[in-house]
């Protein structure tokens, strides 16, 4: 049972990660833009 709460967690983390760096991406592109 602790290891799908654990995979739960990680995914939950890495959803929040991957979702924080296309942002980051987005933003680097608008600058090099301008």
């Amino acid at each position: 049972m602790r290891c799908i709460i654990f995979l739960f967690i990680v995914s939950l983390t890495f959803g929040q990660w991957s979702s924080f760096q296309l942002s980051s991406l987005k933003d680097i592109n608008k600058e090099s833009r301008t």
